[in-house]
């Protein structure tokens, strides 16, 4: 059976596609790799790119798996594609959902004003128990991570030609409902990778407890089983 490795979003844990991986079970071999930091791992170096990378590499290898498709969610969709950017030969295609492609000082400005622990305990304690309950004691440390991590993308964003470079087939999807990320710039993503695929899911927001679950795995497959025997 096929490898399917799911990554999901920044602040998220490895139940947080638990919905999704009970309707690929019947098709694939499902794993689920958690980010370092997350779900209870303590973070002991700064976020890139290059560390989630690195990370999925080990993870892929330790377990010894050949050829794997990528299903990505938010950050997980990102570093996903980049992964197949720099191991085209261990990947067969990738799915992502609501990944934020394009990072400027601005935006990465607006996504990390509440990306600080003593604000979330005050103003969302309902999050700062939800964190408390994915990540345990770390959870606080982790957040800072998190908003030193998408700074840097803010302020440091991809040259425009990164993601031609990727031979891979990804089908980017994206909610008509996502108020973090636009069809437009999930469209101009799908037309800069060389065999790119978009997908706008009617009625649906960025979160993922909200997007209808059933759909994406049933449209995942779909585009993973195309041209195969």
């Amino acid at each position: 059976m096929k490898n399917l490795v799911l990554l999901h979003g920044a602040l998220g844990d490895a139940r947080e596609l638990d919905a999704v991986k009970q309707q690929l079970w019947a098709h694939y071999e499902v794993w689920v790799f958690p980010f370092s930091g997350h779900g209870g791992r303590t973070p002991d170096e700064p976020f890139s790119v290059n560390l989630f990378v690195r990370d999925l590499y080990f993870f892929i290898e330790r377990n010894h798996l050949e050829r794997v498709y990528l299903f990505g969610y938010s950050l997980g969709g990102l570093i996903g594609v980049e992964f197949a950017r720099r191991y085209p030969n261990l990947v067969e295609r990738v799915f992502t959902f609501a990944t934020k492609w394009n990072w400027t000082p601005e935006i990465a400005s607006r996504e990390t004003k509440m990306l600080d622990p003593e604000k979330i305990k005050e103003k969302v304690p309902a999050f700062a128990q939800l964190l408390e309950k994915r990540h345990e004691e770390d959870w606080e440390k982790l957040v800072l991570y998190m908003a030193e991590f998408l700074a840097e993308l803010g302020n440091h964003p991809l040259p425009e030609n990164h993601w031609n470079k990727v031979t891979t087939p990804v089908c980017v999807a994206v909610g008509d409902q996502d108020k973090l990320v636009s069809v437009k710039e999930t469209e101009q993503i799908s037309r800069q990778l060389q065999n790119g695929r978009l997908l706008v899911l009617p009625g649906t927001p960025h979160p993922f407890e909200k997007a209808p679950h059933d759909e994406l795995a049933r449209l995942a497959v779909s585009f993973f089983q195309e041209d195969m025997p």
